[in-house]
């Protein structure tokens, strides 16, 4: 599958440019309903740290600056989409691998999106989720979202082995409706940035209480998840992609054959 950036991806979804879920009819290019469609939306919500401005000594944004920067806690908040062609239970499993399009996007605690180069939604290779219960109607789940946060020009910040999440859910044949529960990982140093500054924060030595200047170790990262079926997003696609900020429109991958 190739990937494609979201300018030349959306209007190619518009035109009828790319066969997502269906075929192309050349005259007029519309997209002819072929298979069902089927859309996931994702909420990450809890605590990790962020630079503290209190320690900033100033310099040039994207140059290393002398002395530190303290972490302190901070709100953590990332929210996406996954779009899939059909809309049988199996489609899932694959994640980010198996869909027709994403994205994945950062609101704290800072502004940005999840690189198209290397995000990744994965349910521990495929093996979850599953449709659990005395009936047929509960769904546990579990896996991993990783990928590098792009907010500043001379500043990424990693997600490290990824967010780890699990939890359970209702599940009505074929769709998993809802599933939600908690995620913990370790994502690398946070930054602080302003015009002048983009430097990643720094521990305190816990017996002298001094920061450890030369040293940005990862951070945390946990809360709650929830993974939610759109019935809206799932009619329009893929002649509309769901909605997404404007500003992290570049955070969209659609994939062709």
């Amino acid at each position: 599958m190739k990937k494609l950036m979201l300018t030349a991806a959306v209007a190619a979804i518009a035109s009828g440019a790319f066969a997502l879920c269906g075929e192309v009819d050349p005259i007029p290019a519309v997209i002819v309903k072929a298979a069902a469609r089927t859309v996931y939306t994702f909420n990450f919500c809890g605590k990790t740290t962020k630079g503290a401005e209190g320690q900033v000594i100033v310099s040039q944004c994207g140059e290393q600056s002398e002395g530190c920067i303290a972490r302190v806690p901070a709100k953590l908040k990332i929210k996406g989409w996954l779009a899939l062609c059909g809309n049988g239970c199996t489609e899932i499993n694959a994640g980010t691998e198996g869909a027709a399009a994403y994205a994945f996007w950062v609101l704290k605690p800072y502004k940005g999106w999840l690189s198209a180069d290397d995000v990744a939604l994965d349910f521990a290779g495929g093996e979850f989720p599953h449709v659990i219960g005395k009936k047929p109607n509960k769904a546990e789940a579990f896996g991993t979202l990783g990928g590098t946060v792009v907010f500043a020009e001379a500043a990424q910040w990693s997600l490290g082995d990824g967010l780890y999440f699990a939890g359970l859910g209702k599940y009505k044949a074929p769709l998993y409706k809802k599933i939600k529960g908690n995620f913990a990982g370790s994502p690398a140093a946070s930054w602080y940035v302003s015009n002048k500054v983009c430097k990643q924060s720094s521990p305190y030595d816990c017996e002298t209480l001094t920061l450890k200047c030369d040293e940005t170790p990862n951070t945390v990262a946990f809360g709650k998840w929830t993974m939610k079926y759109s019935k809206s997003a799932s009619k329009k696609f893929p002649k509309k992609t769901p909605k997404t900020p404007s500003w992290a429109t570049a955070a969209i991958v659609v994939k062709s054959e």
